[in-house]
């Protein structure tokens, strides 16, 4: 099995929404969709949460206000939701399983490191925590930027997406944005009905996201002011982990390896035949 980490959701470039995902005062979490003005692309304002507020389109529209008018996002403004893990998100029609699009140079990597069925994405995000003002949501002054997993999709299968994939796309895949745009290397990742292979004793999704932050799936390092300072355990190295090659990234502490993760780059890919001390803290992730 390999892992891929996965990174996902709001970041702070223009493009990317700038602002984190929001971490709320019961430890509720959600990621938020980039913003998109591509075909396929859904409005905030339509896309359901499991928390207190209807749609994410209030939440967009508070987190965002004190950006420059251009980027400031409203119920209106469109997202790209992808991974699409939440099976509340949207109305679902019957066989819906949770999926993931990937194209270009990403899709290459995954390519080249021959990510196939049975593969496990650990999808990660920029999260702050959040409080509920008079004035609406805003991020709480000093709370720390975190990297943190908040979602997964176990490969049950990759289909060829653009126009002509949908055409033998299943009826509930075909809303997904992969399938309406004609991207170089455009794949769909189809999640498993069930997560297999970590040895968890009880029956999990093949597809899902976690709605409470934990501090065994925040990767950021405690105490660490860039969110891009990752403690791993000590099974993880620079041979195993792709991107991550240069040993000058990695120091080795008493609580674990101290990982520098590189700037840019959107899936990370662990190979645990090399290295299966990994799956054991995969598996702690759903405990």
């Amino acid at each position: 099995m390999k892992i891929i980490f996965s990174r996902k959701g709001f970041d702070s470039s223009e493009k990317y929404g700038q602002v984190a995902s929001p971490i709320f005062s019961d430890g509720s979490m959600v990621s938020l969709p980039i913003p998109s003005d591509e075909a396929g692309s859904i409005p905030y304002g339509e896309i359901s949460t499991a928390i207190d507020i209807d749609t994410l389109g209030p939440l967009v529209t508070d987190l965002t206000r004190f950006r420059q008018p251009r980027y400031r996002r409203n119920a209106t403004s469109k997202a790209h939701l992808d991974p699409d893990l939440d099976s509340d998100a949207l109305p679902r029609r019957h066989g819906w399983l949770p999926i993931f699009g990937q194209s270009e140079a990403a899709q290459s990597h995954l390519a080249n490191q021959e990510v196939t069925k049975g593969d496990l994405f650990l999808f990660y995000g920029w999260f702050r925590e959040v409080e509920l003002l008079k004035e609406g949501y805003t991020f709480i002054p000093g709370a720390p930027d975190r990297h943190v997993i908040f979602g997964w999709l176990q490969i049950g299968a990759v289909c060829d997406a653009g126009p002509r994939g949908k055409a033998t796309a299943p009826e509930w895949a075909q809303y997904h944005a992969h399938y309406a745009n004609e991207w170089k290397n455009n794949k769909v990742y189809i999640a498993s009905e069930k997560l297999d292979g970590i040895g968890l004793h009880k029956s999990v999704a093949g597809g899902g996201v976690f709605r409470k932050f934990s501090n065994k799936r925040c990767l950021t390092a405690p105490g660490q002011t860039l969110r891009s300072v990752w403690l791993l355990p000590n099974c993880f190295s620079p041979l195993s982990f792709t991107y991550h090659g240069d040993k000058k990234r990695w120091s080795s502490r008493e609580e674990g390896n101290h990982l520098q993760t590189v700037s840019k780059g959107q899936e990370f890919v662990i190979d645990t035949a090399k290295c299966p001390e990994v799956i054991p803290w995969v598996r702690n992730l759903f405990a």
